[in-house]
């Protein structure tokens, strides 16, 4: 088995080869930060999440700056781009359905999109009704989405009444309203290996700007604090099967994954594997760079806008 996935991850790095070359994106954004070059994050929540999934109990969110009113958000974008931030993730914790609250906050990131042209990316989770249209007109530059392809992880790890349709359909309501689509999926949240295969599916009908991969972190303090993390294998196979089935779309691994040795021996496939961007690379990421021939370039935004920056078109 593992050497039938090392074979799919070399076959992935030839196809990017053909239709992209060896070119490569490291993003290092500074998510905390609220100078030059800085990607502030920030939450319109603040810690509170109505879904306490079982890898996260909004521990993730206590690392993005609250922003609980219009007003606030509005006043905090403002300020991080007149510090210099090139631009800003707008998140937050979801309601009981799945769907992050960005309604009441909509006209303010489209007055600072106005007044700053700065980069606005959303994470939206499972959209309501007529919500992706009015994200399209305040013209956000991207939607992020975690996708999720299996039963077990929608409703016994997410807390959620959802199926994979409801994803399908939050995934179609985004494309189909013109916002650019960046999806992540999580490696290691889903119990089947179908997961990724379901999630590839609704992705080659209804086709991203680019797609993000990252991988299970455990945090302490969550129900999932000891569940072993993904192997570097597992994140590689689900990085292949991106490519090989999404093809051109731009191929990204996220900034979520685990810490020390595992992190740099992930970094190390995901390049083997031919990706064209990495957030937050480790120097094994660099090593497997210089060793393979690729040509580097370094950017300070979201990995998300890979299909903006990416510097070659594919063939």
């Amino acid at each position: 088995m593992k050497s039938s996935v090392f074979e799919m991850i070399e076959e992935s790095r030839e196809l990017t080869e053909r239709l992209f070359g060896k070119e490569l994106v490291f993003y290092k954004p500074d998510f905390l930060g609220s100078s030059k070059d800085s990607f502030p994050t920030f939450s319109v929540t603040g810690a509170s999440c109505a879904l306490q999934c079982e890898h996260c109990k909004a521990e993730v969110l206590r690392s993005m700056k609250p922003a609980p009113t219009p007003e606030t958000l509005l006043e905090d974008m403002l300020s991080a781009h007149a510090k210099g931030a090139r631009g800003c993730l707008v998140s937050g914790g979801s309601r009981q359905d799945g769907s992050v609250p960005l309604e009441p906050f909509i006209d303010a990131i489209a007055s600072a999109k106005r007044e700053t042209g700065m980069i606005v990316v959303v994470h939206t989770g499972l959209t309501r009704k007529g919500t992706s249209s009015k994200l399209a007109r305040a013209e956000v530059d991207a939607a992020l989405i975690d996708l999720l392809g299996d039963e077990h992880s929608i409703r016994d790890v997410c807390h959620l009444d959802s199926t994979v349709s409801d994803y399908r359909r939050a995934v179609a309501d985004l494309v189909d309203a013109g916002i650019p689509l960046t999806p992540h999926y999580i490696v290691g949240l889903g119990a089947k290996p179908s997961a990724i295969e379901n999630v590839l599916d609704m992705l080659e009908e209804h086709r991203p700007r680019a797609f993000i991969v990252i991988a299970l972190r455990p945090l302490q303090g969550t129900p999932m604090a000891e569940t072993p993390p993904p192997t570097p294998e597992d994140v590689g196979h689900a990085l292949a099967r991106a490519r090989l089935r999404l093809r051109d779309v731009p191929l990204a691994l996220g900034c979520m994954r685990p810490v020390g040795r595992q992190r740099e021996e992930i970094d190390r496939i995901a390049v083997g594997a031919g990706i064209n961007a990495l957030a937050h690379p480790t120097p094994g990421a660099y090593a497997a760079a210089e060793s393979g021939g690729w040509k580097v370039t370094e950017r300070f935004t979201c990995c998300s806008e890979v299909f903006v920056d990416y510097p070659t078109q594919p063939a």
